[in-house]
């Protein structure tokens, strides 16, 4: 467990990096979990949760990889679950020109 207790009312950064928690070279996080036990009626985010993460160096150019999300809760005997997946492709360096952005 990384963090135990934190205050639904406040916004944290939980640094899961290898050198934050100690690993070893080869070793690295494939699952992260977040589990709330029971809450108050009305509980909800207040902002949108964001994640970011590193790839490994060592993934080769054109890596296709899928992170997927999923989350759940259960009232009374039902459960409600939603699921999304994002697709990504990891790329050595810029193809061709950038989009401009902004202005």
């Amino acid at each position: 467990m990384l963090k135990d207790d934190l205050d639904s009312q406040i916004n944290y950064k939980l640094d899961c990096s290898s050198e934050e928690l100690n690993l070893q070279i080869y070793e690295y996080i494939t699952e992260i979990k977040f589990e709330f036990n029971t809450v108050e009626a009305g509980f909800t985010q207040v902002k949108s949760p964001k994640f970011s993460c590193r790839v490994k160096s060592s993934l080769p150019d054109e890596y296709i990889f899928t992170n997927c999300a999923d989350v759940g809760g259960q009232r009374y005997d039902e459960w409600i679950i939603a699921k999304d997946c994002v697709t990504t492709v990891v790329y050595d360096g810029p193809r061709g020109k950038l989009p401009q952005t902004g202005l």
